[in-house]
């Protein structure tokens, strides 16, 4: 009776151990088809669309036949003292040497910027952040020739350096803009 209690809580135990083990080691692959609010892409000279899921935190790779390649979770370093910040990645773009630049919304509202503009490895390795702070960034893009990271903030198109300097700044308003989305950069930059 008391043993056999005690046998009957550890082997229930058990099963919910394993239980647990098992459901949590199939989330990542039933994650992996889901989207929650995909909002930009990019596409490498390899035919790997790499896709700004903001609503999982994370950039999605996957193959022109829709296969899943891998994730990059969506992180800002040296934010805070104790932890990195995830962010919501809405645009992102590819450089000159194949690694993503990543634009998104910061989780925190307790630090200096609501956006950051972070690069990753296509194999999820951070690679850093541009210090630089937004209005109401939209798009994002890469000049391939100057090696310049341009983004659409507002109206408004900054062009940066990679060590955040702003080197031009197109105001829309000079040209009538009144709400672009989008910005690309064509091979003449």
């Amino acid at each position: 009776s008391a043993w056999r209690r005690s046998f009957l809580q550890l082997v229930f135990g058990l099963c919910i151990a394993l239980a647990l083990y098992n459901v949590s080691s199939i989330l990542p692959q039933l994650e992996q088809g889901r989207f929650n609010h995909p909002s930009g892409v990019c596409v490498s000279a390899n035919d790997v669309f790499f896709i700004a899921d903001e609503g999982n935190r994370r950039i999605k790779a996957i193959n022109s036949t829709g296969q899943y390649l891998g994730q990059i979770p969506t992180k800002v370093v040296g934010e805070t003292e104790f932890w990195h910040l995830s962010m919501r990645p809405f645009a992102v773009t590819l450089d000159w040497e194949g690694h993503l630049w990543v634009i998104g919304q910061k989780d925190s509202a307790t630090v200096s910027s609501r956006f950051a503009i972070t690069r990753y490895a296509t194999d999820g390795k951070y690679l850093g952040k541009l210090s630089v702070s937004f209005e109401n960034p939209k798009d994002i893009a890469v000049n391939m020739d100057r090696k310049y990271v341009i983004v659409l903030d507002g109206c408004d198109v900054r062009m940066f350096s990679l060590d955040g300097k702003v080197v031009h700044l197109i105001k829309g308003a000079d040209f009538g803009w009144s709400n672009p989305q989008h910005i690309t950069v064509s091979k003449k930059g």
